[in-house]
């Protein structure tokens, strides 16, 4: 089970995350989304395709960008489509 945590407050957990790129991926499914607010963030990176953000909220304390997912990956990472990963300070747990 991986599990993704901030200000001890559990935004997603699933035994379906997977690696890539460094990072944990989560099904879009499994992560909580109601701690999450989209971020006008907008990026492009050659080997993930374009990418869209979030920002974490946790009692009323934002994370800016701290999730991060990529709609249309490269063929070679298609593996991370419909999958968010976590980042600055999100902290990962997996067993």
């Amino acid at each position: 089970m991986t599990r993704a945590w901030w200000k001890h407050t559990l935004i997603a957990e699933s035994d379906r995350a997977l690696v890539a790129n460094g990072r944990y991926w989560f099904p879009r499914q499994d992560v909580r989304f109601h701690y999450l607010r989209e971020s006008h963030t907008r990026s492009e990176s050659p080997d993930l395709g374009p990418a869209r953000y979030w920002h974490v909220i946790v009692d009323g304390e934002l994370r800016a960008d701290a999730a991060v997912s990529h709609p249309d990956p490269s063929p070679e990472r298609a593996a991370i489509r419909g999958r968010v990963a976590f980042q600055h300070g999100v902290e990962i747990e997996s067993a």
